[in-house]
This record gives C-alpha cells, sequence and structure tokens, in this order.
C-alpha cells in the first residue's frame, strides 16, 4: 500500500487469492431456510471440514435461491482487522474484501452458458475448481498450484461425483504470470 501512495480516502478493494481464502458447498435444507439459519449452517460446514481453526474465521455466502445449495466462503478474521487497520493508517477507504474465486467468476459470468461448467481459477499459490450448475454451485475443491494436471485433476473429480453427463465446459481464470500448460489452451480461458 505505501508503494502505491494513494491519496488519502481512495476507494479500496482488497482480493484475497491462495490460502487466504477457504470455499465449501452449503447444502440446502428446508427447515433452515431464513438467512440467519443459513449463516450458522454455512459456519457449522466449515467448523466440520476445518475443525477449530473454523472458529476465527469470518462466513459470508452468496444470496440462494429457495431450495438451492449456495458458495460459502471464509476469511482469516485477523487479516480482516488487518487490512481494515492498514487501510485506516493510511486513511483509504476499504470498501470490499473479496474471495479471488467469486471476484474471477462475478466478472466472468456474463461470458459462460448457463449450462453445467467448470470455473478455474489459478494463482501462484493455489488452483481452484467449482463446478457450477445452472441452479447452484455443486463442487469446489482447492489443490496446490502449480497443477501438473489440470485436465487430470477435473477428470478425477467428474469421476468421484458421479457425473455421467458428457464433460462440460472449462472455463479459467489465472492471475497474471502464471503460466499455463500447452494441454489448458483448448480451454476457455477469462
Amino acid at each position: 500500500l505505501d508503494a502505491l501512495a494513494l491519496p488519502p480516502g481512495t476507494p479500496m478493494t482488497c482480493i484475497v487469492a491462495g490460502e487466504g481464502a477457504r470455499y465449501q458447498i452449503v447444502p440446502w435444507r428446508d427447515e433452515l431456510s431464513r438467512p440467519a439459519q443459513r449463516q450458522l449452517l454455512a459456519e457449522q460446514c466449515f467448523r466440520e471440514a476445518y475443525g477449530d481453526a473454523a472458529r476465527g474465521w469470518t462466513v459470508r455466502q452468496q444470496a440462494t435461491r429457495y431450495g438451492a445449495a449456495a458458495l460459502a466462503c471464509a476469511i482469516d478474521t485477523a487479516l480482516l482487522d488487518q487490512l481494515d487497520a492498514q487501510s485506516q493508517a493510511r486513511r483509504l477507504a476499504l470498501v470490499s474484501v473479496q474471495p479471488a474465486l467469486m471476484h474471477g467468476y462475478n466478472l466472468a459470468r456474463h461470458k459462460m452458458p448457463p449450462d453445467l461448467t467448470w470455473f478455474v481459477a489459478v494463482d501462484a499459490v493455489s488452483t481452484t475448481l467449482l463446478l457450477q450448475s445452472p441452479a447452484e454451485p455443486l463442487w469446489v475443491r482447492r489443490i496446490p498450484s502449480p497443477v501438473l494436471d489440470l485436465a487430470h485433476a477435473l477428470d478425477r473429480d467428474w469421476f468421484a461425483l458421479g457425473m455421467e453427463s458428457t464433460r462440460c465446459p472449462v472455463y479459467l481464470l489465472r492471475s497474471e504470470g502464471v503460466v499455463m500448460p500447452r494441454t489448458v489452451l483448448p480451454w476457455q480461458v477469462i
């Protein structure tokens, strides 16, 4: 932030990538349809997956339609507090903190068909695989970067999910400076 020398009051959006953001699919439950109940369910999903470490995380989830699963993200609350303190110390306006997967997906979703698709976000530290149906997220997994064989990882997850439809398109978003192997080139690069 100091190197950028931004003038006081500059609105700032921080994109959290790599190990800074964790993702879970929050299943739909009819008996937990109110937003506060859905929030508690999302927090419980992270505690079940990550144990007590998740108690120190801030969890947010996308708004969902009735009956659909949601994609949730958790970011360490201490990191969010540190970002806020650093922006205040420099008199900047921290207006948004966004997980890289969701930031990238929101930028790219108008380029993708409303069908079953893989959305893959690659940065220097991790690669996040999101399988999205027209109605809801189906699968999310983070693996270390660089992935030696991303096509194999997607095929393995496709098989593990028991998907019987034909393979769906893959949309790839990579951070600046990340080089992908040639085998990825036929995919849609966003």
